[in-house]
């Protein structure tokens, strides 16, 4: 209960074999945050069409968005570094960076994205047998 959701370690994948001292925590994207996000990216459309009601969500801030969902779902890392080979610490400004700019960063969190989704339904999966 006290944290429902918690991030997951991934090593680079360049460390070496066994090595866990440098890697990023992710979660995934939970329905709440999600909520919280869309309240501040998007506003809620009513259109009326022939006595029928259509709602949809429209986008207002598509920036925001992006920088919102990256900053939940990348909890922190370590063993990132730049050219000259100083440490590149986790912020929000970072992480947008990181996503949008560092193919290899970018690439790498979509794959452990993709790991922890089957993860998660592995887990939901064991949990409903017992």
């Amino acid at each position: 209960m006290k944290d429902p959701n918690p991030g997951v370690f991934f090593a680079w994948p360049d460390n070496k074999k066994g090595d866990t001292a440098s890697g990023i925590v992710i979660r995934q994207l939970s329905v709440g945050a999600r909520r919280e996000i869309d309240a501040q990216t998007t506003e809620e459309e009513i259109k009326y069409i022939d006595g029928q009601v259509y709602e949809r969500r429209k986008m207002i801030d598509a920036d925001l968005r992006f920088m919102r969902i990256h900053d939940y779902c990348i909890v922190g890392w370590t063993g990132l570094m730049d050219e000259e080979g100083k440490e590149i610490p986790c912020t929000t400004d970072n992480k947008v960076w990181a996503m949008t700019e560092c193919l290899a960063v970018a690439g790498f969190v979509a794959k452990c994205m993709i790991e922890l989704a089957e993860l998660t339904v592995s887990r939901a999966e064991k949990t409903r047998k017992n």
